[in-house]
């Protein structure tokens, strides 16, 4: 197999030190410039959270602002859940404690208002947890794993909250084979695992990231298993039936951890973290019923590499995503059209880059039309743990900052 545990995703965001923020403006019709600028420092000093870590997952509360989390500094040294409005400002909502860790996956907004997250492990049995946290920073530990007899353990990322109300997550850890999990868990906090990871029926080991389709379903990936070993992408209904859609074969990728978005057409798309031509990732396009499409091949000297934060469409209709290998020179923002036209939209300059070294967090577009993400760094001399930017993106050319 070309990926191997030196390369997971597990150790190259623990090599990733992250931070947050990143907006740029996409009007894709008009045929200009590109701005970026810094907008904000993340720094150590009076217990602000520092180094959000990748593949995180930022989002827009109802009130406008960007929420996120980290997995260190904070009060208690652990990371927290912040706030950053669209001009910079930020502040530390929730400071977790010293027995939660890795709670630096992201939040997903609930149909409530409130925000819904996950730890990776800590907790009481030190298998990760599931909470809940209101705009106001109100706390709820809704679930605590434990793999003890076949439970799940685990979680990587946040959950998704289903057109039928419920949450809906995998976790890598537990089920009968302890390699992973799909679960279901109510608003208030009663989890039931969907499905176990066996790797006997196509369906790898190892899961990720979710994202429910127009048809109901769920479609995720897993990170190796499978027939060949590098990985599997399934479907699985909310009822549990996990159906095989594809199974990589290295040269069209392999190691997917990043979740899928479906486009305007129906398909889904998505990024692996390794294979293709190089072993450096490529780009995908899968349809519901499994036809698999190489979009393309990541080359580290032009696009970067090691994709593994998600796309996000943007109000164009294309999709946006970043490459990721850590203070790389040719780190960057990509765009791929529904097509599967690949473009670099900004190009990073690696340790000298003005606006902080190496990408972590996926993209996200506010309301305002701007996109926000994250740097892993501050740049050199400013002292920062992190940045927050935004750039003003409104054509094909590329910049180096």
């Amino acid at each position: 197999m070309y990926f191997s545990a030196a390369k997971s995703p597990f150790r190259a965001a623990a090599r990733v030190l992250v931070t947050l923020t990143l907006a740029f403006a996409v009007l894709a019709t008009v045929a200009s410039a590109q701005t970026l600028s810094t907008v904000h420092n993340f720094t150590s000093t009076s217990g602000d959270v520092t180094v959000p870590t990748a593949p995180g997952v930022t989002i827009q509360g109802r009130d406008g602002n960007l929420y996120g989390t980290t997995g260190s500094g904070g009060a208690f040294g652990a990371g927290g859940v912040y706030v950053v409005t669209q001009v910079g400002t930020e502040s530390v909502l929730y400071s977790f404690p010293l027995n939660y860790t890795s709670c630096q996956a992201g939040l997903t907004l609930g149909s409530d208002g409130n925000f819904y997250g996950a730890c990776t492990a800590g907790g009481t049995f030190g298998y990760g947890l599931l909470y809940k946290l209101t705009p106001t920073g109100t706390f709820t530990d809704l679930h605590e794993f434990n793999i003890s007899g076949g439970g799940a353990g685990g979680p990587y990322t946040p959950p998704i909250q289903a057109n039928d109300g419920n949450f809906y997550g995998t976790t890598y850890r537990g089920g009968t084979s302890d390699i992973g999990t799909v679960y279901k868990m109510t608003p208030s906090g009663t989890l039931t695992i969907l499905h176990s990871f066996t790797n006997t029926t196509g369906d790898g080991s190892t899961p990720y990231a979710l994202v429910q389709g127009k048809d109901g379903n769920l479609y995720g990936s897993s990170y190796s298993g499978g027939t060949g070993g590098y990985g599997v992408i399934f479907k699985i209904s909310l009822k549990g039936k996990l159906t095989s859609l594809h199974n990589f074969v290295s040269t069209d990728g392999a190691a997917p951890v990043a979740g899928m978005i479906q486009g305007t057409d129906g398909n889904f798309y998505g990024t692996t973290f390794q294979g293709g031509a190089s072993n450096n990732g490529v780009v995908f396009k899968i349809t519901a019923s499994g036809k698999y499409t190489l979009l393309h091949n990541f080359v580290e000297a032009t696009d970067g590499s090691y994709s593994y934060t998600a796309m996000v469409r943007g109000t164009d209709g294309n999709f946006y995503g970043t490459t990721n290998k850590y203070l790389q020179l040719t780190d960057a923002i990509y765009r791929v059209t529904l097509k599967g036209a690949f473009s670099i939209v900004h190009q990073f300059a690696g340790i000298d880059s003005t606006l902080g070294t190496g990408l972590a967090d996926a993209l996200v577009q506010n309301t305002n039309g701007v996109f926000y993400g994250a740097t892993n760094a501050s740049a050199p001399g400013s002292g920062g743990n992190g940045t927050v930017y935004h750039s003003r993106y409104r054509g094909k050319n590329r910049s180096r900052a």
